[in-house]
C-alpha cells in the first residue's frame, strides 16, 4: 500500500510466496519480511541484523513494489514514497548495495520485481560496476523483472516475474538449484516479452 502511488495488491503475496520458498530451502537462518513498512525501519533493522554476525554465507534481498528511476539512481518505493524526496522515502540501489556490504557475505543476491528495475548499473562517465558499486561485495547476482524502460507486470494474486522466479526454483526436484539455472528458466519464460 502506498500513500502517493497506486496500491499493488499482489506485492504482499509476492513477499509471502518468496518467504515460503526461502524457508523451504532451509538455507537461510534468518528471514526478515517487511510489508507496508517505511524504509527507515527496514534499513535500521537490516543494519542491526548485519551487526549480529561476523560475516554471512549468503544474503538474499528481494523487493516487490513500485520502482522509479531518475538521472541519479533506481529507487525501490516503500509505503510512504514521495517522488519529490526519493532518497529519504525509497531505497536506492546504491543504498541497497551499501546495506549488503555490511553483511560481509560470501554471496549477495538481489531480486527486484518492480518497474524500471533493470536500470543500467553502468553510466557512461562512471567507473565500472566492479570498481564502484560492487566494491566490498565478493560474489554478486542480480535479477530484475524488466529493463529500465519497461514496466513490471503485476497480477491479481502474484506478479508475473515473481511467479516465474518461484517456478524456476521448483523446476529441479532433487539436488541444488543454481542461480544460473534460474536465470536460464527466466530467459525462456520471457523469451517473447
Amino acid at each position: 500500500k502506498y500513500d502517493e502511488l497506486s496500491t499493488l495488491n499482489c506485492c504482499a503475496n509476492d513477499v509471502k510466496k518468496m518467504r515460503e520458498l526461502l524457508s523451504s530451502t532451509k538455507k537461510f537462518s534468518n528471514i526478515k519480511t517487511y510489508i507496508d513498512k517505511p524504509v527507515d525501519l527496514v534499513k535500521d533493522e537490516l543494519r542491526v541484523l548485519a551487526e549480529s554476525g561476523d560475516g554471512f554465507e549468503e544474503i538474499f534481498l528481494y523487493f516487490s513494489g513500485h520502482g522509479l528511476s531518475n538521472s541519479d539512481d533506481f529507487f525501490m518505493c516503500f509505503s510512504s514514497f514521495k517522488e519529490s524526496s526519493p532518497n529519504t522515502t525509497g531505497l536506492s540501489r546504491n543504498d541497497a548495495f551499501d546495506l549488503i556490504r555490511l553483511f560481509k557475505s560470501e554471496l549477495s543476491v538481489v531480486v527486484i520485481d518492480a518497474c524500471e528495475a533493470g536500470r543500467s548499473i553502468l553510466k557512461n562517465q562512471a567507473n565500472p560496476l566492479s570498481n564502484t558499486l560492487k566494491s566490498g561485495i565478493s560474489n554478486f547476482v542480480q535479477f530484475s523483472s524488466c529493463t529500465e524502460r519497461q514496466f513490471s507486470l503485476a497480477g491479481d494474486h502474484i506478479s508475473l516475474f515473481t511467479d516465474e522466479f518461484i517456478k524456476a526454483c521448483l523446476n529441479k526436484e532433487k539436488g541444488p538449484v543454481y542461480y544460473s539455472d534460474i536465470e536460464s528458466a527466466l530467459r525462456d519464460a520471457f523469451i517473447n516479452h
